[in-house]
């Protein structure tokens, strides 16, 4: 994303048409009253416009700093063994346990944000002296991300006493998943003192919320135990990848966030 001289100027020229129309409101003020609706959507649509404006200067800044959140996610391994009870060895049954271990997901800070759409409705911006003093303001914006890969290394063991003979087979790979991207809402508050140097402004808050991950579709390259051994383990190694991602790495995504841009950020960092 590229910082454009032209959105200081398109800010500009939409502040001085917010002053012009305020005068021009002021002198038509009976014939006005009678198109209440259409001055308020006018308004909004302005309003909508400027902090877009803001927000598209601050938007590279944001990236960068979520990039660097998110590589100190506190992530880990799971490794865990499950008793599978009597499993099909080829030649008998017998008793046996799986070991597994999923390791920790690479490739959360190749991050990059694709697109972030303000909210209708939600967006405030109060010029301060006329815009003399700067201004404050906040929005919620819907935001899309996209990672260029999310990786998890993987292994399994099988264990058993196979018919009076100790068994055990290992297989080792991968889970990827295919065209990963990260959906939130965004909710920020900011303040620039000087509108025309958008470099001092700050988002005083922000506010990550509805973080979710999406994708294609879940590849695995674990490879397959042996003849002598039935056992679907892509179908286990995956929900364990995925229960891990929805009960612990999102909320982690989420506090981590949180506690690292949640009381602010200059758009000069």
């Amino acid at each position: 994303m590229k910082i454009h001289a032209a959105k200081i100027a398109l800010l500009s020229a939409l502040l001085v048409c917010s002053y012009v129309e305020g005068a021009s409101n002021l002198r038509k003020h009976n014939h006005e009253q009678s198109q209440p609706q259409t001055r308020r959507r006018r308004s909004l649509s302005l309003v909508a416009t400027t902090i877009n404006a803001v927000i598209d200067f601050f938007m590279p800044i944001l990236n960068g700093s979520i990039q660097i959140a998110l590589g100190n996610v506190p992530l880990s391994d799971i490794q865990q063994t499950t008793d599978l009870g009597q499993i099909d060895f080829g030649f008998c049954q017998a008793g046996g346990s799986l070991s597994y271990s999923v390791g920790q997901l690479q490739g959360l800070p190749t991050f990059e944000i694709e697109t972030f759409e303000l909210v209708p409705g939600t967006e405030r911006f109060e010029l301060n002296w006329g815009g003399l003093g700067g201004a404050t303001w906040d929005g919620t914006w819907v935001v899309r991300a996209s990672f260029d890969r999310l990786v998890s290394g993987a292994s399994a063991t099988i264990s058993g006493d196979a018919c009076l003979f100790g068994f055990d087979e290992s297989v080792s790979g991968s889970i990827a998943m295919a065209n990963p991207a990260m959906n939130f809402r965004i909710r920020i508050a900011g303040d620039s003192p000087n509108l025309a140097l958008l470099g001092s402004s700050l988002a005083e808050s922000i506010e990550f919320q509805e973080v979710s991950i999406s994708y294609d579709s879940i590849s695995l390259n674990i490879g397959a135990f042996g003849g002598n051994v039935e056992f679907d383990i892509d179908g286990t190694l995956e929900q364990v990848f995925l229960s891990n991602l929805n009960d612990s790495i999102l909320p982690l995504i989420t506090e981590t966030l949180t506690n690292e841009l949640g009381n602010g950020l200059g758009f000069g960092n």
